[in-house]
C-alpha cells in the first residue's frame, strides 16, 4: 500500500516528490536509486526478486542485473552504509533485496500501529502444494517434502519464534488462518509448488490467523539445481525470521570447542593450500574440502576451500574445463548462500565474477565485502591485489600483495601471486627472480614452474620454458 512519506531512522523518504532527506537534510541521490528505494520501502520486509526490481525500474527491459547491481550500491551509500553492515537494505543470494528498516509511516493511508507483526512467535510449517507440472508425482511429493523438512530443521535453530512441525500431520482444507489456528500457531508457512521441463518455482507465503499475508518470496530453479533448492527454500525462510540479518554467524567453533571431524578435514585443506603450493597439495585439498562437506554439508567455508582448488586444478589443465566450471559456480554460490557474511564465501564469488563472468563491478562488490569480513585474512588482500593488477593499478596492488605477506610470511601460494603482480606490472626480471628463490627452496612447487613456464615464454626464453614445464609434467603424473 502507497503511503505518502517513510520515516525510519533519521531518513525520511517521499513516494511522491521522490525525494530522501536526512535530519531535514536532502540527500543527493539520482532519480533511479530513489525509485528503486520507494519500490522496497512500499514492500517492507519482502524479498523482492531482481527481476521484479528490473521490470519496474526499467520497463523497456534496458536495464542489466550490472544496471541494478551500481543502483543498489549507491542506495546503501546514501543511507551511509558500509560493506557487510547491511541495517537497511539486505541481499538475499541469488534471489533479490529486502528493506528491513523500521517504518513510521505518515499520510492519508498509514496503517499505525495495527499492522501485522513480520516475524511469528509461533510458525506451523506445511509441504508445498503441488498445483502442476510434469515428472513423476512421487519425486515431486518428495521434493516438496525434502522442502518441509530442510525449512523446518533450519528454523528450529532460531530463538525468535517456535516451530510447530505439522509435515506429517493430515489437516482439513479450509482458510489458512482457520488452519493456523487449529495447530495453535499465530501463522502459517505454505507454498505451491510448480515444475516444468527446464524449472521449478516455488512459492512461499507466511500468512497469520487473519488471512493476512505477512510475507512471500519467489525461488526459481533450473531441474540441474533442483537438488540445492530445499536449503535455499530453508535459507530464505530464515533469513525473514531472524530479527538481526547483519550478526555475522559462528563460522569456527567457539574458544575451547574441540574441532569436529568435518572441520578437522577442512583445515588440513586449508593447511595444504596454503603451505604446499603445488598441485601435491591441491589434490590433498580436493580430498579434503568435499569429505569436510560429506560430514557437515553446511560448512560453507569448505565449499569456498573446494571452489578455490578447483580453480587452481583448471589453471593447471589437469580437470576437465567445463565441468570444472559449473562444480566451481555451485560451490562457491552454496558457500554464499550458507554463509553471505563469510569472508571466503564473497572471496570464492569474486573469483567467479572475475574468472568465468568478467564481472568486475560485481568482483570489487564481493571483494570489498570481503575486506570488511576478513580484514587479516591474507587470502583476501592477495585476492584483491590480483584484481587491482588486472585493473592495471599497480601500485596498489604490490601494496595489497605486500599485506598479505606480512600476514602469510611462508605462503607459497602467496609468493606466486606476488610473482604475477610484478609481472603484470611489466616486471618479468623481479618475477622471474621471485620464482626461482621459491623453487629452489620447493622443486614441487608447481604454480611457481607454471608461471616460470608463462613468463619465459612471454620473454622469448623457450629453453627456460621447457624446463619449467617439464618439472609441472612430473607433478602432474604424481598428483
Amino acid at each position: 500500500m502507497q503511503h505518502e512519506t517513510y520515516k525510519f531512522g533519521d531518513f525520511e523518504l517521499d513516494p511522491v516528490r521522490r525525494a530522501l532527506s536526512r535530519a531535514g537534510e536532502q540527500v543527493r541521490l539520482r532519480p533511479m536509486a530513489v525509485s528503486l528505494l520507494c519500490h522496497l520501502a512500499q514492500e517492507n520486509d519482502r524479498v523482492v526478486p531482481k527481476e521484479e526490481l528490473l521490470s519496474t525500474l526499467w520497463p523497456d527491459g534496458t536495464g542489466s542485473e550490472a544496471n541494478l547491481t551500481v543502483t543498489i550500491a549507491a542506495v546503501r551509500k546514501a543511507l551511509g552504509e558500509e560493506p557487510g553492515q547491511h541495517r537497511l537494505l539486505i541481499t538475499v543470494p541469488r534471489e533479490g533485496y529486502r528493506f528491513v528498516g523500521e517504518l513510521l509511516e505518515e499520510g492519508p493511508h498509514a496503517t499505525g500501529s495495527n499492522s501485522p507483526r513480520i516475524i511469528p512467535r509461533k510458525l506451523a510449517v506445511l509441504p508445498p502444494e503441488i498445483v502442476q507440472g510434469s515428472g513423476d508425482s512421487a519425486l515431486n511429493s518428495d521434493l516438496a517434502q525434502r522442502i518441509c523438512e530442510q525449512i523446518i530443521g533450519h528454523a528450529s535453530k532460531l530463538d525468535t519464534t517456535e516451530i510447530i512441525e505439522t509435515c506429517a500431520e493430515n489437516l482439513d482444507s479450509g482458510p489458512l488462518g482457520e488452519l493456523a489456528s487449529a495447530v495453535g500457531a499465530e501463522a502459517l508457512l505454505t507454498g505451491t509448488l510448480t515444475r516444468n521441463e527446464a524449472s521449478v518455482q516455488l512459492d512461499l507465503r507466511i500468512t497469520d490467523r487473519e488471512d493476512r499475508t505477512r510475507w512471500q518470496s519467489r525461488v526459481v530453479h533450473t531441474i540441474e539445481e533442483l537438488h540445492t533448492l530445499p536449503l535455499r527454500a530453508a535459507r530464505i525462510v530464515t533469513g525473514i525470521l531472524n530479527p538481526d540479518p547483519g550478526r555475522p554467524p559462528r563460522t569456527t567453533p567457539a574458544r575451547g570447542a574441540e574441532y569436529s571431524a568435518a572441520w578437522r578435514s577442512y583445515l588440513q585443506g586449508r593447511y595444504s593450500l596454503a603451505i604446499g603450493g603445488g598441485l601435491p597439495a591441491a589434490h590433498q585439498s580436493a580430498v579434503a574440502f568435499p569429505h569436510a562437506e560429506e560430514l557437515e554439508p553446511d560448512l560453507a567455508p569448505a565449499h569456498a576451500g573446494l571452489a578455490e582448488v578447483l580453480f587452481i586444478q583448471r589453471s593447471a589443465g589437469i580437470v576437465e574445463r567445463e565441468a570444472s566450471t559449473k562444480r566451481i559456480r555451485m560451490a562457491a554460490e552454496t558457500a554464499f548462500e550458507l554463509e553471505p557474511l563469510l569472508a571466503e564465501s564473497h572471496l570464492a564469488m569474486a573469483q567467479v565474477a572475475m574468472v568465468l563472468d568478467h564481472d568486475w563491478i560485481a568482483a570489487r562488490e564481493h571483494l570489498m565485502s570481503a575486506l570488511d569480513f576478513g580484514p587479516d585474512n591474507p587470502a583476501v588482500h592477495a585476492r584483491y591485489a590480483i584484481y587491482l593488477a588486472w585493473r592495471r593499478q599497480f601500485e596498489a596492488a604490490l601494496d595489497s600483495i605486500r599485506r598479505a605477506q606480512s600476514l602469510d610470511p611462508f605462503s607459497l601460494r602467496l609468493t606466486s601471486e606476488a610473482a604475477k603482480i610484478h609481472y603484470f606490472a611489466g616486471q618479468s626480471d623481479v618475477a622471474l627472480s621471485i620464482l626461482h628463490s621459491a623453487t629452489q627452496r620447493n622443486l614441487d612447487f608447481s604454480t611457481g614452474w607454471i608461471l616460470s613456464a608463462w613468463i619465459n615464454l612471454g620473454a622469448g626464453n623457450g629453453r627456460g620454458s621447457l624446463r619449467a614445464l617439464e618439472q609441472v609434467r612430473e607433478q602432474i603424473e604424481a598428483a
